[in-house]
């Protein structure tokens, strides 16, 4: 898939929607029901550690980071590739989003994503 589509994709009403109950099955334990953290860190605001482009943000739910406690696919679950894109999509649609006590962010999380 080209970038430029998964940039397409990643905007699209029904993707963005589609992420949101994947995400609300699989990632709310630990980032939140808002995205705004929890155990896991906020998603929301600028500081990523690992990119937030789209194919970085597919990339992290496809691998995880065990070390850090991000298990692939979130809790371990097998998503399709359409899933996790429509996951990706619904965690860049709540960028900016400003959620009611969100975690602070984390000294190591720098990557600014403005």
């Amino acid at each position: 898939m080209t970038d430029a589509l998964l940039t397409t994709l990643s905007q699209d009403p029904a993707t963005v929607g589609d992420g949101r109950a994947t995400f609300v099955t699989n990632c709310v334990v630990c980032h939140g029901d808002r995205a705004q953290g929890n155990i896991g860190p906020n998603l929301t605001d600028d500081h990523w550690l690992h990119g937030c482009g789209i194919d970085h943000v597919v990339q992290s739910i496809k691998t995880g980071y065990p070390v850090k406690g991000m298990m692939p696919f979130g809790t371990g679950k097998t998503l399709t590739d359409q899933q996790v894109l429509q996951v990706a999509s619904y965690v860049l649609s709540k960028h900016g989003s400003n959620p009611p006590n969100p975690k602070p962010s984390e000294p190591d999380r720098d990557a600014d994503c403005k």
